[in-house]
């Protein structure tokens, strides 16, 4: 199926003009959104209602208005209207988003601090002849090195499976 058969099968048609009762609310939300530009839950209403609503148009255009008035309006308040503009913009285009991004956790940058000081450590009980230390501790502190890196390399094909789930591609795993 080709992109535009796609596009048009899932965008409603646009009606010429909407009627006086969605305007008359959509007028009323986008009052209540410049009462306090910087509040995301009075924006979050507003685009739903315009999605919901099918006049994307309109909200594109009152969200250009917010980013063009750069005296009436903070920055922040410009940059979130920019934000919520891109968003209707990628929507009236059908265009992917890509700005999902995975951040690693501070229990698995731990994790991964721990792995390598095993490995460090399993990697220079290699080198080191002490008789001191009885055998059987020896080994186990030998052991750390390969234990590390198979810990490693799970842990890197976690974030591997999770990243090719995040892409959504069915088949692949």
């Amino acid at each position: 199926m080709d992109d535009q058969r796609l596009r048009d099968l899932l965008t409603p048609a646009a009606p010429a003009e909407p009627d006086a009762q969605l305007k008359s609310t959509e007028e009323e939300l986008w009052r209540k959104l410049l009462e306090d530009v910087d509040d995301e839950k009075r924006h979050r209403e507003y685009v739903g209602f315009v999605l919901r609503n099918n006049l994307v148009k309109i909200g594109l255009r009152h969200y250009g208005e917010i980013v063009e008035a750069k005296d009436r309006y903070s920055i922040e308040a410009r940059r979130l209207a920019k934000r919520y503009q891109k968003s209707l913009m990628d929507i009236l285009f059908f265009t992917p988003r890509r700005e999902e991004r995975t951040k690693t956790s501070s229990l698995e940058l731990l994790g991964i601090i721990i792995i390598a000081l095993a490995m460090v450590t399993g990697f220079y009980m290699f080198t080191v002849k002490n008789d001191a230390v009885p055998p059987v501790v020896m080994l186990i502190l030998r052991l750390l090195c390969p234990a590390g890196l198979i810990a490693l390399i799970v842990l890197i094909r976690r974030k591997v499976l999770k990243a090719r789930a995040m892409m959504n591609r069915p088949g692949e795993r």
